[in-house]
């Protein structure tokens, strides 16, 4: 976009503000309407007719991509795989804690049961606060406590204090990941949003990645075990420690970041409108000197949402009065049935992508074991036989041997995803939000089925890796279309909510699978596959979000 004339800033304002002036005036006024077209502006007659939302919409899609949005996708990518690191990391030492003695308490699910109970309860109030107070104070308020969490994680000394730490990271990690999506995508212009998110969501691979690589050398106790009090610091300790470095990085980073563009064009005033566009051209510059693009935008937002400012900025408006609105705009017929058909979306692809995922080692070990669904009985192994631990504590370093096998296996899935990952992030933008997170949900269930149909050991393998890749990256669409679906004002709360009912269908998707499986293989597979294949039905007749402004 070529760079406007003072004359032509001038004229700008004063016809945005509905000031015409005389007739030589109004023939200036026709003629600025005429260059601005030429050099693909905002045409100033549609400007006076144009919504709040759409004047927003505007001045965002104006903006050139630059250094700033590029370190954007990093930081927050840095943030959102955190959460991810740390939940892998749970799964991966509870082979290893043997000097708090979990096995012999027969509670290793506990910990990832907290996590998630944490997560539920920290997305729905971090949702709400972040619609009322900004989305980066809570980002970084929630990164702070991760960062004490988890190094208080690593230095517990019983099970009970474990559980604890982990619970309360929970609610910090709730908070953040319903948050750094509405506010990362606020940034960004139409045809970039698909191909920022698609990147965000798609650090959760490489945290996944840098997590098994680290637990190959750390997690291994055999020549760190002692008992508790002993003055050895055991290596899972150490594990939980370098989960610590997304999360630093992120924090650190994000302080010098500005607050949400989209949020603060809508509620906030215009000296911090100007504040968030001076930081951006600042971070620009020291790629770019050009502040053609920076100057037009400052042009931009002062006509903008004159009647909204005073709405959000009375001094009458209090922060409950603001809440109060949102969950009215919330109620809504159209905003309630779209939630609650995005909900059953995320409770069933939950229930299924992580629910199912926590126990393919489990299902896996079944095969192994020389079981298939086919001939299932009633008096196979059932899972405590399996997976058997004795009280000894010699058995805790034998499983800690052999989590390098179950360490190679999820990197092989992990790594075979990276494909899949960069295909979604090449096709988000052109074949769209809604049909990519179907074929993806649909393309799962299958795979799901095809474990009991075809019934084999090697084909498990081969199924579990496919289904590993494929159900990981259908959070890619699902997060960046729930994230478009809602306007600025309760895009927080709402991407909270899906957040509770997303991690509500992995808690019952991890509980369910144990006992239904040892008592009906078939009706196990059968019942995860309709579900996820029912996740991606239900949301077909909801907008897509491609090519749409957002509000």
């Amino acid at each position: 976009m070529a760079a406007l004339s003072d004359e032509e800033k001038t004229l700008f304002i004063n016809v945005a503000d509905g000031n015409h002036g005389t007739d030589e005036d109004d023939d200036s006024t026709a003629l600025l309407n005429r260059n601005i077209d030429a050099k693909n502006s905002i045409n100033i007659d549609d400007i006076k007719t144009l919504t709040s939302i759409e004047k927003v919409d505007c001045i965002v899609n104006k903006f050139k991509i630059g250094f700033f949005h590029y370190l954007i996708v990093i930081i927050c990518g840095f943030c959102y795989c955190s959460y991810t690191l740390f939940y892998q990391a749970i799964s991966y030492i509870i082979v290893s804690v043997c000097d708090l003695r979990i096995q012999t308490q027969n509670q290793p699910s506990w910990l990832s049961l907290h996590l998630t109970i944490g997560v539920i309860v920290g997305s729905g109030i971090g949702g709400v606060i972040g619609d009322l107070f900004g989305r980066r104070i809570v980002i970084l308020v929630a990164l702070s406590i991760n960062l004490l969490g988890i190094i208080a994680t690593a230095f517990s000394v019983n099970l009970d204090m474990m559980i604890a730490f982990i619970c309360f990271n929970g609610l910090a990690f709730g908070a953040m990941l319903s948050n750094i999506h509405p506010y990362s995508i606020e940034f960004f212009p139409r045809h970039f949003r698909g191909w920022a998110m698609a990147c965000i969501t798609a650090f959760s691979v490489v945290g996944s990645i840098y997590g098994s690589l680290v637990a190959m050398p750390l997690v291994h106790t055999t020549s760190f075990f002692t008992p508790p009090t002993s003055r050895y610091f055991p290596s899972w300790r150490l594990y939980l420690l370098s989960c610590c470095l997304p999360i630093t990085i992120g924090l650190c980073s994000l302080i010098w970041m500005p607050n949400s563009l989209r949020y603060t064009l809508i509620k906030e005033s215009y000296d911090k409108k100007l504040m968030i566009l001076n930081r951006i051209d600042k971070i620009n510059s020291t790629v770019r000197q050009d502040r053609s693009n920076i100057d037009d935008m400052i042009v931009l937002i002062k006509p903008v949402i004159s009647k909204r400012h005073n709405v959000n900025t009375d001094k009458n408006n209090s922060t409950y009065r603001t809440y109060i609105e949102n969950i009215r705009q919330l109620n809504q017929p159209s905003q309630r049935r779209r939630i609650l058909v995005l909900m059953t979306a995320w409770f069933g692809y939950g229930f299924t992508s992580h629910g199912l995922w926590v126990w393919l080692p489990s299902l896996l070990s079944y095969y192994f074991h020389g079981n298939n669904c086919l001939s299932f009985n009633h008096n196979g192994p059932t899972w405590n036989e399996i997976h058997k631990v004795p009280a000894n504590i010699s058995v805790c370093l034998d499983a800690s041997d052999n989590l390098s096998s179950t360490l190679t296996k999820l990197m092989i899935g992990n790594i075979l995803s990276i494909p899949v990952t960069l295909s979604c992030i090449l096709i988000v933008n052109r074949y769209g939000r809604k049909g990519l997170f179907c074929s993806l949900a649909i393309l799962s269930g299958i795979f799901i089925i095809l474990i009991w149909v075809i019934d084999q050991s090697v084909f498990a393998i081969i199924l579990v890796c496919m289904f590993s890749a494929i159900a990981i990256n259908g959070w890619i669409p699902l997060k960046i279309w729930s994230s478009e679906l809602f306007a600025t004002e309760i895009r927080s709360t709402t991407f909270g909510i899906l957040n509770v009912f997303g991690h509500i269908g992995i808690l019952c998707g991890t509980v369910i699978f144990t006992p239904l499986f040892y008592t009906s293989c078939l009706l196990c597979l059968i019942l995860y596959s309709i579900i996820t294949i029912f996740s991606g039905i239900i949301v077909l007749y909801q907008p897509d979000t491609i090519d749409t402004d957002i509000g």
